[in-house]
């Protein structure tokens, strides 16, 4: 829709969509570039992608007091990304951000491998906050429902279903947001 409202916009203006593959993409105009994700010209950049930040001075600076060798963990990086750069967007900031940290060598030895990895770790992380009572009677029913909803959820509805207090549901939600793609319902406005 967004696309088709907006078709008197400036020629010098142009859409640029990323996505899966998929057949929803048959109804969009315009050209088309098709990169995978393993093709040579990705993993070209993925690695110049991966060499220019591990090049940074502080994040240089920690791998050579570690005796890590610039060349075989930027190989490994790009390797265990699969040429996806939102792991490599979340794995480097990670790095950056541990790069004087003693904990920096523990993260080269233990990288996840693909996005799927990366989320479960980040996911653990802020689970591991949690108590056991907190997880059973908070979480996991949240989450429960929402990995079996096969439509968008109100809001109303995942406290309904989850049988979770609401202001907890906020909670859940406001603390895993980032794993969310949330609606906005312009309705209500």
């Amino acid at each position: 829709d967004l696309i088709n409202t907006a078709r008197d916009l400036p020629p010098q203006i142009h859409w640029l969509l990323t996505s899966r593959p998929g057949e929803h993409l048959d109804m969009l105009p315009g050209a088309r570039i098709v990169i995978l994700d393993d093709s040579t010209e990705n993993m070209t950049d993925v690695q110049d992608y991966v060499t220019s930040v591990l090049t940074e001075s502080t994040v240089a600076n920690a791998l050579q007091q570690q005796n890590i060798e610039l060349r075989s963990l930027s190989q490994e990086l790009a390797q265990k990304s699969k040429g996806n750069f939102l792991y490599l967007h979340y794995v480097l900031n990670n790095l950056r951000n541990e790069s004087g940290a003693e904990l920096f060598q523990i993260t080269i030895n233990q990288l996840p491998v693909g996005l799927d990895e990366v989320y479960q770790e980040f996911l653990n992380r802020v689970l591991a906050h949690q108590s056991k009572r907190e997880w059973r009677q908070v979480y996991r029913p949240v989450l429960g429902i929402l990995a079996v909803a096969q439509e968008p959820l109100t809001f109303e509805q995942l406290t309904n279903l989850s049988g979770v207090d609401s202001q907890d549901v906020n909670d859940v939600i406001n603390e895993l947001r980032q794993f969310f793609d949330i609606l906005q319902d312009n309705d209500s406005d």
